[in-house]
């Protein structure tokens, strides 16, 4: 590795830190610094293998080179991956020589000394990179003979279906013996040990009587248990002689007495494991009913991704119920909103029935109802999105197995430490009675991250930074007409306290770069909704030092479009659910094209779909929603038609007469 000191470069070779001298002077005869990382397919969950040579394939590898010393951060660098995938060959290696950078943030201080407004302007900080040196690494990849030992499936399970069923046989309890599906398993060989009561319940064995007497021979008479047959003979034997001696009735009496103490405790110990019995058979038919009605899915979910799927409810009875939903996990949420379950039908190619304004939420909380007739079967859409991650600090190095445990028992190992996560939803009736309950199991997959950034900031302050994405790029494949332009993009931070958002560089209304002696151009588009004059004023403002670089002044004029159109519609006063209509639209034009909706009363009307594309010459249903009025009257309302560059192509009139 290189290191730079004043504009020169030091040659330095990294050597292993150990714990002990024994250690280190073994280390010394090699120099440099090797790390070797072994990758077993036996202990990749399903799903992980191919996330893992996606990672290598498409991903670049951060490197954070520290002062040993200090622990200070010296730079950062990254390497592709890319050339490690082997590709059939036994084995490959590939050399790199990559700069450290280091970002710094320098405060410009000279620029205000002359500044009347010293005090009130806020002082810019310009950003350097500095390379503080090179590393040269070496990276391979050697293939061995895989491990099938305890191997699993190195796909996730086929999603053949999202919709998730009651009646597919993925229920938690099949039946009984007279069940379809346990007639025709009887032949099967299905064996279980019984167990003493007072053995499973350590409760009910302290309340035993002879179980507190056998505890108590136990712990005085281990030398004589080993024999009981023997026991057993002498104690007869001497019962015998004592009932032929007239001489110790005395005797016989008090054996007498103390049997029949015994068959006493005897029955109060059968009477309190039935009353145990008695009390616990509620809960465990209980349990068994539950079990009856629980559906368990499995989902492969990843943090930030969102997990969709439907559950097929019925409603058995021949009387109609109102269903609550409940689920204690924020994680899980229902969809009710109509175009977010319309979006993922689409992403998902689910094919089942959409119904719009199903859901009605109960009161102030987040559970929502549904309706359902007599036999009704109707579809509940669920997403499961997880932005919480886990910052546990793990152990940094390469990882691998003692040489004292084998695969199977490393595997096991990994089961019992890594356990899904159990989500139940339940469908309540109007009486809290349970219709159906849904069991989510939720694996976890490893999330990939792209790119470390670290600030360094006082307490007690505000931290504000920005970090610049690279540009966008279409996916090779990705199907045509599917967006329009460059995609909105979402930001979450796992942290509720940092408040984070994302805006185009491009966009003039947002903060851009002025390059020295260039020439910028603004693109302003107006896009009016009423006739009429209106004066704009359009500033440009230096950000860093509050300076106004150019102003201009924008003169609108806009007159009514030609109405193409017109409608006429009457809608009822009061009722407080507005009205749903639909009016249809026909392409003039032989190609497909795309079509977004506006409207200059978005407080009066609503669209079902902002935006819509249909072929050549077809028609397409536009579906419009009419907010309720407390008073009659008539309002004119206009509905623009306009094209792919969002500029008008058609404009319809619809009159609603509130009466």
């Amino acid at each position: 590795m290189e290191i730079s000191t004043m504009q020169d470069y030091q040659n330095v070779i990294m050597w292993r830190l150990s714990e002990t001298n024994v250690e280190r002077k073994q280390m010394l005869r090699s120099p440099g610094l090797q790390l070797k990382y072994m990758v077993n397919p036996s202990f990749l969950k399903p799903g992980e293998k191919r996330c893992f040579i996606d990672y290598i394939a498409f991903h670049p590898l951060q490197i954070d080179v520290w002062d040993a010393d200090s622990l200070l951060l010296i730079g950062s660098t990254s390497v592709t991956l890319k050339h490690l995938l082997r590709q059939g060959r036994p084995a490959v290696q590939v050399t790199h020589e990559l700069d450290i950078v280091s970002t710094d943030y320098v405060q410009d201080l000279t620029a205000f000394r002359n500044d009347s407004l010293h005090q009130a302007s806020v002082q810019p900080y310009s950003v350097s990179i500095i390379v503080k040196g090179r590393l040269n690494l070496r990276l391979g990849n050697v293939g061995h003979l895989a491990d099938h030992q305890g191997s699993r499936s190195d796909t996730l399970p086929p999603s053949t279906s999202r919709v998730i069923s009651a009646y597919d046989r993925t229920i938690s309890f099949p039946g009984g013996s007279l069940s379809s599906l346990g007639l025709s398993h009887l032949n099967a060989k299905n064996t279980c040990r019984a167990r003493r009561l007072a053995d499973i319940d350590s409760e009910l064995a302290s309340m035993l009587c002879s179980r507190m007497k056998e505890a108590n021979i136990t712990l005085q008479h281990i030398s004589q248990e080993s024999d009981k047959i023997h026991q057993r003979k002498l104690e007869r034997m001497m019962a015998v002689r004592q009932l032929e001696s007239d001489k110790n009735q005395s005797e016989v009496k008090s054996y007498i007495m103390t049997r029949r103490e015994e068959r006493i405790q005897h029955l109060k110990d059968l009477q309190l494991i039935e009353a145990y019995r008695e009390r616990s058979k509620t809960e465990n038919i209980t349990s068994m009913l539950s079990h009856a009605i629980t559906t368990q899915h499995t989902i492969y979910a990843s943090l930030g991704n969102a997990q969709f799927f439907e559950f097929a409810l019925k409603n058995p009875f021949n009387v109609q119920h109102t269903i609550t939903i409940t689920c204690k996990d924020p994680e899980l949420s229902v969809i009710v909103d109509s175009r977010e379950w319309r979006y993922f039908k689409e992403l998902t190619k689910t094919l089942t029935p959409l119904e719009e304004d199903m859901f009605y939420l109960k009161g102030n909380t987040l559970y929502p109802q549904v309706y359902l007739r007599p036999k009704e079967t109707i579809y509940i859409p669920f997403k499961y999105q997880r932005f919480s991650a886990d910052h546990t600090v793990l152990g940094q190095g390469p990882a691998g197995l003692p040489s004292s445990q084998s695969t199977d028992v490393a595997l096991r190992q990994l089961l019992k430490d890594v356990q899904p996560k159990i989500i139940k939803i339940f469908f309540r009736t109007e009486d809290e009675k349970p219709l159906a309950i849904c069991q989510v199991n939720v694996e976890n997959t490893p999330h990939v991250i792209d790119q470390t950034f670290r600030f360094y900031h006082p307490e007690l302050t505000f931290l504000k930074k920005s970090i610049r994405l690279p540009p966008w790029h279409t996916p090779p494949g990705a199907p045509a007409g599917m967006s329009f332009g460059e995609p909105q993009v979402h930001v979450r931070c796992s942290d509720p306290n940092v408040i984070c958002k994302t805006h185009a560089m491009t966009d003039p209304a947002e903060t851009f770069v002025l390059p020295p002696g260039a020439v910028q151009d603004l693109h302003v588009r107006v896009c009016p909704r009423r006739e009429g004059s209106k004066f704009i004023y359009l500033n440009v403002v230096d950000v860093d030092y509050h300076h106004l670089v150019a102003s201009w002044l924008v003169c609108v004029s806009s007159r009514q479009p030609l109405i193409s159109k017109a409608f006429e519609i009457s809608i009822p006063v009061g009722g407080g659910k507005g009205s749903n209509k639909k009016i249809t639209y026909t392409n003039p034009y032989p190609t497909r094209r795309a079509y977004f909706l506006r409207t200059n009363r978005s407080d009066l009307l609503q669209f079902k779909e902002d935006a819509f594309e249909t072929g050549g010459g077809e028609s397409y249903t536009i579906g419009l929603r009419f907010a309720p009025s407390q008073c009659p009257g008539v309002e004119e309302i206009l509905i623009y038609i306009n094209d792919q560059e969002d500029k008008n192509e058609e404009t319809f009139c619809v009159k609603v007469i509130y009466f």
